[in-house]
């Protein structure tokens, strides 16, 4: 099944981040992140509101990263938003 370029960016996107969080010593969120990826990669749509559902709140995903990673993180955020709209 071939997916939309923007679910292939956004997929490649969850593997950056998983790759970075792993190289930080941070495997809780990367094997979270990896799991939403493989979601997406199945052409699942619930994988753009998972992440996104990673973003909010104390102890979020934003709140253990650097800050190049912590933008990347946003810019998929966003790319999530886009997904997801009707």
């Amino acid at each position: 099944m071939d997916l939309h370029p923007d679910v292939c960016r956004f997929a490649g996107n969850l593997r950056e981040i998983e790759r970075l969080l792993r190289a930080d010593g941070s495997l809780f969120w990367a094997d979270k992140v990896a799991m939403t990826a493989s979601e997406v990669e199945r052409d699942d749509g619930h994988g753009a509101r998972r992440y996104l559902s990673y973003l909010g709140g104390m102890g979020s995903l934003l709140d253990i990263t650097n800050e190049p990673l912590r933008e990347l993180i946003a810019k998929t955020g966003e790319l999530a938003e886009e997904l997801i709209r009707p």
